[in-house]
């Protein structure tokens, strides 16, 4: 099993705990890091960890924020936020800039086109076997009630994990 922390508001958390849980049937156990977890989790080596969320909000609890990252295999980090540490490590960033390595190319009421912009060498295989850049094509269930950065930290956990990126969410 493998161990995702995530720093972000209890929404965003929750629905992307339905999301993975469904789609990777328990192979991923997300952690919620927020101010109240955060110390009781510093010694579990996740293999990527999440930051949706601004940083402010954890002045006293930066050290150990930088702590927990840099066991990291991975750190994701989302570009349209404001990161406050000097983070170490194999860092994959996102959002919906041009800096970010997985960034949206377009999206309609029925699909999302993602791109990854920057290779991404693998830490899960013996091979570090190279993601390449391209562009992958989502078809959005009718009912999904994820927003844009939801889709990317998804499809970043599947980067991260080294399986093809899912047809529909």
């Amino acid at each position: 099993m493998s161990f995702i922390g995530i720093i972000s508001d209890d929404k965003c958390f929750e629905k992307l705990n339905r999301e993975i849980n469904y789609r990777f049937k328990n192979s991923i156990k997300l952690f919620h890091l927020n101010k109240n977890s955060i110390s009781n989790v510093k010694n579990i080596k996740f293999e990527a960890i999440i930051i949706e969320e601004d940083l402010k909000k954890f002045k006293k609890e930066s050290i150990l924020i930088d702590k927990i990252c840099n066991k990291a295999n991975y750190i994701v980090i989302n570009t349209d936020v404001n990161i406050i540490t000097k983070l170490k490590g194999k860092i994959i960033t996102y959002g919906c800039n041009h800096n970010a390595m997985i960034t949206i190319s377009s999206v309609t009421d029925s699909d999302i086109l993602i791109c990854l912009q920057k290779e991404i060498k693998n830490k899960n295989n013996k091979n570090h076997k190279l993601i390449e850049i391209g562009e992958k094509h989502i078809k959005i269930k009718e009912n999904s009630n994820l927003k844009i950065e939801d889709f990317l930290i998804i499809a970043s956990i599947f980067l991260v994990k080294n399986y093809s990126i899912i047809d529909e969410i």
